[in-house]
């Protein structure tokens, strides 16, 4: 049986538990994660929580319709028993109530029906389980020379940047002024860094110049046996001095020989995609979806 549950009606605890089981979650979709960048999400439960479809609604014009958050990659339906599930029967019934959607399914999920718009997006992963050393090998050459060119450049890493200084150097490069991110999105971030800091599901190590001065940095989300790249920023200094390079070299070392993966949660975007790459990373593919059954004239808007 599949009900749908609100805010006021979903058990946060069992969402959570299914969570930690669920082969394609991570700590994007732990409540405390989807309270501040998804506020007033719901699910679709199946039974007792054995598996759950994650919806993330608004409303304009008085309608209900599901967005996909900032930083939440993908959606879904997360289950507790299966590593692959089919999302028609949740959307047949999401359908009937909510009449427009443009969201992800996660990489554990397929779709048979033809009345939903679908397409393909790209993520990439690398296993941790190697030595330092093995997975350095893996790199391409021209990311083996940009290292050398921040150690050269005396680039130190340490743990613990700024998570504001992070979100500022991204906001300032002028390559990322396509992303559509709100201030208010921004504003939740910062929240969402601070918050995981102390539940130790974030982590936002930095790389700083001979001066002591931050030029890049990273925030991860720590998950078990999964770590996230979930936002990046570095200034133009740091850009020159291929501090980007270093800084995700000393990650992948620093946990390397462990049980995990790490997500770079990249990218269709052709030169992310190569700069992902180039440190041995394996591509895998979730599903883009879109319906809209929009009363007229409301569906011409969502054309």
């Amino acid at each position: 049986m599949l009900q749908h549950l609100n805010q006021h009606t979903l058990d946060k605890n069992k969402w959570d538990a299914l969570v930690k089981e669920s082969p394609a979650a991570n700590l994007c979709h732990e409540s405390w994660f989807m309270d501040i960048m998804a506020p007033g999400w719901e699910l679709l439960v199946q039974n007792d929580y054995e598996a759950a479809f994650l919806i993330t609604p608004r409303k304009k014009w008085g309608m209900k319709y599901l967005y996909q958050p900032p930083l939440i990659q993908q959606g879904g339906v997360f289950s507790r028993y299966n590593e692959t599930i089919d999302a028609g029967p949740y959307l047949e019934v999401i359908k009937q109530n909510i009449k427009f959607a443009e969201i992800t399914l996660n990489s554990g999920n397929f779709l048979l029906r033809d009345d939903i718009e679908k397409k393909y997006l790209r993520n990439q992963t690398l296993s941790l389980s190697k030595t330092g050393d093995e997975l350095e090998k893996a790199y391409s050459e021209n990311h083996r020379r940009n290292i050398r060119k921040g150690k050269n450049a005396g680039l130190q890493y340490r743990e613990d940047a700024p998570v504001e200084k992070i979100v500022s150097f991204f906001r300032e490069n002028p390559g990322n002024n396509q992303v559509s991110l709100k201030n208010s999105d921004y504003e939740n971030l910062i929240r969402m860094a601070g918050e995981g800091k102390n539940r130790g599901r974030i982590q936002t190590p930095g790389v700083y110049d001979a001066g002591g001065n931050l030029v890049a940095g990273i925030i991860l989300g720590v998950f078990p046996g999964r770590i996230t790249l979930l936002f990046s920023g570095q200034n133009p200094s740091g850009k020159d001095r291929a501090a980007m390079f270093f800084l995700i070299d000393e990650i992948l070392k620093r946990n390397s020989g462990q049980n995990a993966i790490f997500d770079f949660e990249g990218s269709n975007a052709e030169g992310l995609s190569r700069f992902y790459g180039g440190f041995g990373s394996s591509d895998s593919v979730y599903l883009h979806i879109r319906y809209n059954s929009l009363p007229f004239p409301w569906s011409m808007l969502k054309k």
